[in-house]
């Protein structure tokens, strides 16, 4: 406890002198228990973000943020990873998964080839995103206006606010993407 109270800040605290007070084992064992359950709920939130994906021969099962979506093979167009995204194309254009992952791109281009699943280098629409710019005139002002919102959760760090809006983006026909937390859209043909 010595150690502890040597540092600045953290050193005049009341705490650390009523621990030093009653300084027994019994207290020792209780703070272990504490951060040994504190440990355990950051665990499991952890991996309820965490993507999950069991590639099966004709459909994918993923499991990301608490949601469990099932894609079959047929209707999936292109897979790819854009930066540290993985990126799973539906055939009507639409990203139908679009999510964090530390899994390399060699990685991860290796178990969807063993299924036969289409594998690209890069986003065949990739020359199509366009950055969007405030009253964009080629969409249309409910889309603007979504786009905004958009905005304003990335600014906020509101990631389920952004998520739910790049949803009703999509149900519009357009596909949104951040990079530097600027949005790049492109319109589904």
């Amino acid at each position: 406890m010595l150690f502890v109270k040597k540092i600045p800040i953290i050193g005049d605290n009341k705490i650390f002198d009523l621990i030093e007070h009653y300084h027994s084992d019994w207290l020792v064992w209780m703070l272990v228990g504490i951060v040994f359950i504190v440990g355990i709920f950051i665990s499991m939130y952890i991996y309820s973000e965490v993507l999950k994906i069991t590639v099966e021969r004709d459909k994918l099962r993923v499991h990301f943020k608490d949601k469990q979506t099932e894609i079959l093979k047929k209707d999936i167009m292109a897979i790819f990873k854009d930066k540290k995204d993985l990126v799973i194309l539906i055939k009507d254009g639409r990203e139908r998964i679009r999510a964090k992952t530390d899994y390399s791109e060699d990685r991860l281009q290796s178990i969807f080839n063993q299924e036969w699943y289409p594998w690209k280098d890069e986003d065949p629409y990739k020359a199509d995103f366009y950055q969007w710019q405030l009253n964009d005139t080629s969409i249309t002002e409910q889309a603007n206006e979504i786009l905004y919102k958009r905005r304003e959760a990335i600014r906020e760090d509101k990631e389920s606010m952004r998520d739910e809006l790049t949803a009703d983006l999509s149900e519009l026909g357009i596909v949104v993407k951040d990079i530097k937390k600027v949005q790049y859209i492109r319109l589904i043909k």
